[in-house]
């Protein structure tokens, strides 16, 4: 059983012009030549039977009419409708199109997968095993690498949040400033990774002229050397996040050695007071929803789902603590693997907001009318 996605705006309907007809069997005005994209509308599938079955009764003399699917190219559907008794005939779509090449909706489901962090093969894998005509994993990487691309709406985007935060970095604002990706062939070895993506973002901030008074790192002894006759000259402190002194020393409650180490002594003179990157670890994990370690990405499509995590970050990072009917704040009992089997109760975040990506769908919808041609359907018909 084949089922076809269905946009509530592509989808009217008007009244048979025999009285003998029943208001069950009007069916759905074509739509041939609507070329404006939809805004957002609402999708439903419907069945291949339950759909043909609105095709068997001519509009106009409201007789029996053959239908049959004359083009299918992912969720796009075309029907024909002929009736032999009175010669009327139709044809009907299941969606508007974009400048006349383009499924709206096969558009805007590349958009959906990828500006949720969604994994293009899996995704469209479980859509066919349940039987929903979806578009192909390649027009997905096609419409990731076009112009414009979906890729280059997330960076849009990422630009604009990235001027507004710089602007407001004065205050203290619980937001990822900059993004960078840093590939294995760029530094001598992985190891170099980290240290060279907080050049880079140092040298945004330089290029800003913000000057960072404070800067809360774990243990790396690359990074610190560097901070320390780079940073530090010009006022900068340096401290260590608490929690990643306390992981790598929980041997020391046992071992007296451990806690006379010298390096770990003067670790723990260097921790921070105030600050610590707990958040920034919150986000690391985030990352791992939008770019699973187990999936190979391209750059630009790795990059591009870090911007994502991003911008999900910043949309969600201050939310608010779920209430009750009543009013009262909602908390959870935990059971976190360091406890060792002893729970905590935590406060319970509101719902996490998507608002983000349903401006970049619409912004994916507003770019392609300037560029039609870049994202035109190659598939054959079926």
């Amino acid at each position: 059983m084949k089922m076809m996605i269905m946009p509530l705006s592509s989808v009217t309907y008007r009244g048979c012009p025999k009285s003998r007809c029943m208001r069950r069997t009007c069916l759905m005005r074509s739509h041939l030549t609507r070329v404006t994209p939809i805004t957002m509308a609402l999708t439903f599938i419907v069945c291949q039977e339950e759909l043909m079955g609105l095709f068997v009764i001519c509009p106009a003399c409201c007789e029996r009419s053959d239908s049959s699917i004359m083009q299918q190219e992912g969720t796009f559907l075309k029907i024909k409708q002929v009736c032999a008794s009175c010669g009327y005939h139709r044809f009907w779509q299941n969606q508007p199109m974009l400048h006349r090449n383009m499924p709206t909706c096969n558009l805007l489901l590349s958009g959906a997968i990828h500006f949720t962090g969604c994994l293009a093969t899996q995704t469209l894998r479980m859509l066919t095993l349940f039987g929903l005509q979806c578009i192909s994993a390649s027009s997905y990487f096609r419409h990731q690498r076009a112009t414009p691309s979906l890729v280059a709406l997330v960076r849009f985007s990422w630009a604009l949040l990235e001027v507004w935060i710089l602007l407001s970095i004065e205050d203290r604002v619980n937001k990822v400033v900059d993004v960078q990706l840093v590939q294995s062939s760029e530094v001598p070895n992985s190891s170099w990774c980290e240290l060279e993506g907080l050049k880079r973002s140092v040298g945004l901030l330089r290029g800003k002229d913000l000057h960072l008074a404070t800067l809360i790192t774990d243990r790396h002894r690359q990074v610190a050397k560097w901070l320390r006759e780079e940073l530090s000259p010009e006022g900068t402190r340096h401290y260590f996040d608490v929690w990643h002194i306390a992981k790598s020393s929980l041997a020391a409650v046992k071992l007296e050695n451990i806690i006379t180490r010298t390096a770990l002594l003067k670790d723990v003179r260097q921790l921070s007071p105030q600050h610590q990157t707990f958040s920034l670890e919150a986000y690391h994990s985030l990352i791992l929803h939008f770019a699973p370690k187990h999936t190979g990405f391209s750059y630009v499509g790795m990059y591009s789902r870090l911007l994502l995590a991003a911008l999900h970050y910043n949309h969600n990072a201050n939310r608010e603590t779920a209430r009750k009917s009543d009013g009262t704040e909602k908390y959870c009992v935990r059971y976190p693997g360091f406890r060792k089997g002893a729970h905590v109760v935590r406060p319970i975040q509101e719902a996490a907001s998507y608002g983000y990506a349903t401006s970049l769908m619409k912004a994916l919808q507003e770019s392609y009318t300037h560029s039609p041609a870049a994202l035109r359907e190659t598939s054959p018909m079926i």
